[in-house]
């Protein structure tokens, strides 16, 4: 691998990481603001981390371990913002039920 192709495939990784933390921050702001645009929009940044993820997995210069981690990172991504809001709102809802302590 030269330069060039090193460069080229460390923009990508910085890319599909910064469009999945984007999708992340999105998610919440638009399920804590009730906002549809906002919620909508964090979606458009995780197509957008998907399609850079499968230029990376169709990448020659990535090897096996690095294309398992981008296709698993993209699974954890589709699943565990939805997973984590309903636990959130599952524990809010429990401590609803309790009376709540000073101490975090």
């Amino acid at each position: 691998m030269n330069e060039g192709e090193l460069l080229l495939r460390s923009l990508w990784l910085i890319a599909f990481a910064l469009a999945g933390a984007t999708y992340g921050t999105l998610f919440v702001i638009g399920k804590l603001a009730r906002s549809r645009g906002i919620f909508g929009t964090g979606w458009v940044f995780f197509a957008l981390q998907a399609l850079v993820g499968i230029v990376l997995l169709g990448s020659r210069s990535l090897g096996l371990g690095g294309k398992i981690f981008v296709a698993g990172s993209l699974l954890g991504f589709a699943v565990l913002p939805s997973l984590a809001w309903a636990w959130a709102r599952r524990a809010e809802a429990e401590q609803g039920t309790r009376p709540r302590s000073a101490s975090p």
